[in-house]
């Protein structure tokens, strides 16, 4: 089941763009299924279209070795997605060339948002376009959740007083009940799509803990080049107890034993 995400609409126009698009974002944001949906519209554009994985080691040994051969197999496709992009070395240099080199539309995607900038941007300049894609947002989760809440909710919001609705007054106290009880949900396991798309707790929980051994220990932890998970340990757990807080650097910096 495919869950329409709000950056369908902020990306749109620039899918007829020449520009390359990087969509940035944690594991287990959407990212793949973001592209898959991507991939079929514009099929239905009757554009010809390539879908790559850098997980595949074959496909990922070529962009890195041989170019001049990479280049051969995706020459006759009008869009290429390139998914799991960060992890081609030095990847920001190849993808330049094939922009340079060619009329292919390329899109790509990342989990470690500031090493993908970092080595697409420098040498993208002017040829690449950043969208970043989060978990759901609350609309997305309701979207879902309860279809007939979510049109009462995104028709308030769409309407140009929004900014000075009060729901108490603008909802009745069913509504409220309603989408106080989603919200709950929501702020308690988030809008990560595997744990928002789980039913029982045990799962919901169980998923939680996949993505913060993925995510948390595995990328953040090679990007920080740190030896051991403690410091991120104690610091996850300090910043999720001081949400809507005010936070110092220096008591961060205690707290998890890490240097700023």
């Amino acid at each position: 089941m495919y869950i329409h995400r709000q950056l369908e609409k902020r990306i749109a126009l620039f899918l007829k763009r020449k520009e390359a698009i990087s969509i940035i974002g944690p594991r287990q944001a959407g990212k793949t299924t973001f592209l898959k949906f991507l991939e079929k519209e514009f099929k239905k554009n009757n554009k010809k279209v390539k879908f790559i994985t850098f997980e595949n080691l074959s496909d990922l040994d070529i962009f890195q070795n041989n170019i001049e051969d990479f280049k051969s197999i995706i020459d006759d496709y009008d869009v290429v997605i390139i998914d799991e992009f960060q992890y081609a070395k030095e990847g920001g240099q190849k993808l330049k060339y094939l922009y340079d080199t060619t009329k292919i539309k390329f899109i790509i995607s990342g989990s470690s948002s500031l090493e993908l900038v970092f080595q697409t941007g420098k040498y993208m300049v002017g040829r690449i376009i950043n969208f970043d894609l989060s978990p759901f947002s609350f609309r997305e989760f309701l979207s879902f959740k309860d279809k007939e809440l979510y049109k009462i909710l995104n028709n308030k919001i769409n309407q140009k007083k929004f900014l000075d609705f009060k729901i108490k007054n603008g909802f009745g106290n069913a509504i409220n009940k309603r989408l106080s009880e989603y919200l709950e949900k929501f702020v308690v396991y988030g809008g990560y799509p595997a744990v928002a798309l789980s039913v029982k707790e045990e799962e919901k929980q169980k998923t939680l803990s996949g993505i913060v051994d993925n995510y948390l220990l595995k990328d953040i932890k090679s990007l920080l080049r740190l030896a051991t998970d403690d410091e991120l340990l104690r610091l996850a757990k300090f910043l999720a107890a001081q949400i809507g807080g005010m936070i110092k650097y220096e008591e961060l910096s205690n707290v998890a034993g890490l240097s700023y």
